[in-house]
């Protein structure tokens, strides 16, 4: 009986815990911890659209590790999204897209803080990458009656 009132109570503390900022860092610094080399994390990694096709437009959170001193760009399937400086990272970006896309965070050359050129046939290799999916709402696949919809009897 103890044991079922502690599982009550804990799932009903997780689901009306409000989720912060602070909440949201502690769970990349956690997620940090247990071996996630990528060293950034983003939110959120999917976009739920009503059917294939459609276009997805959300506001992703990114939490960046500590970055040297540069000029970075994000891209979004090699597309330049937005550059910033090392000083004044970027943590929120607007992405609108309709199929998966990989995210990446890109060092660029520059000079003085001054990207030189963005030649997105020559692009420097990514720091950090991530896929962001789109998921349907509705299945992928028809579902087929058993029984014809009519019958004489």
């Amino acid at each position: 009986m103890l044991t079922k009132l502690r599982g009550v109570l804990l799932f009903s503390l997780l689901f009306t815990y409000p989720i912060t900022a602070e909440a949201f860092k502690n769970a990349a610094m956690t997620e940090r911890k247990e071996g996630n080399q990528q060293g950034w994390l983003v939110q959120p990694k999917a976009c739920i659209v009503e059917a294939l096709g459609d276009e997805c437009e959300l506001s992703f959170d990114i939490i960046l590790p500590t970055l040297e001193k540069g000029v970075y760009c994000y891209f979004a399937n090699n597309e330049n999204l937005q550059c910033f400086n090392s000083k004044n990272p970027v943590s929120v970006i607007e992405i609108s897209f309709s199929e998966n896309t990989l995210l990446s965070l890109r060092l660029m050359p520059s000079t003085n803080n001054t990207i030189l050129a963005i030649d997105t046939n020559n692009l420097p290799p990514p720091l950090f990458t991530q896929m962001l999916e789109i998921r349907t709402r509705t299945s992928k696949k028809q579902v087929r009656r058993v029984r014809d919809p009519w019958s004489l009897f």
